[in-house]
């Protein structure tokens, strides 16, 4: 499914963008799938995602991201950790709906 994270802006309660330091929501996501990537794969992807670019990412592969943002090794504070979440959540449900046509 395809997937991408550089269009994900985090905003505060008072409509403010969140302050994430020097770097974009994509390449946090990039950072913290490489550090716990459990295969070269997944490494892969990361550094896909960290370019910036819409990334193509097999179901198998997604449920190990959410697995990485579900951890608690993962140090990443609740508000990007959610929003991870909803993101593949989106994708997945709009990949078997994209499924249940074809049939």
């Amino acid at each position: 499914m395809k997937i991408n994270f550089s269009k994900t802006v985090l905003k505060k309660l008072d409509k403010t963008l969140m302050a994430m330091g020097d770097s974009s929501f994509h390449k946090i996501v990039a950072d913290e799938i490489h550090l716990h990537a459990s295969t070269v794969d997944l490494g892969i992807v990361a550094q896909k995602i960290n370019s910036g670019k819409e990334v193509d990412i097999p179901i198998k592969m997604v449920n190990q991201i959410k697995a990485i943002f579900a951890s608690e090794r993962c140090p990443c504070v609740g508000i990007v950790r959610r929003t991870v979440a909803v993101i593949l959540d989106k994708a997945i449900e709009a990949d078997q709906k994209k499924n249940k046509k074809k049939k």
